[in-house]
């Protein structure tokens, strides 16, 4: 979460801080949409067996939204290969 400003949860020091993490949710930033709220808290889903996998991120509405909206400053759509690789690349 540093790259967005500052650490997603709150801590006073260092011991804290890893507990915050292990236990509480992250404070997302107000201007998060709910569709990329909804991503990140399933990409950092602390259960791992339940965390979303990569190509359910690629189908992700909040992804979809994305590269619809990079389309429109394009003169064709894009294919999915195009920003993913092949298929199963990443999965």
């Amino acid at each position: 979460m540093w790259g967005l400003g500052g650490p997603g949860w709150l801590g006073a020091g260092a011991l804290l801080l890893c507990s915050s993490i292990c236990s509480d949710e992250p404070q997302w930033p107000a201007w998060f949409t709910p569709d990329a709220i909804d991503l990140l808290s399933r990409m950092m889903c602390k259960n791992a067996s339940r965390r979303i996998s990569i190509s359910k991120v690629k189908r992700h509405p909040f992804i979809k939204d994305e590269i619809r909206k990079l389309s429109l400053n394009c003169c064709t759509q894009p294919e999915d290969d195009a920003l993913f690789g092949p298929a199963g690349a990443l999965d």
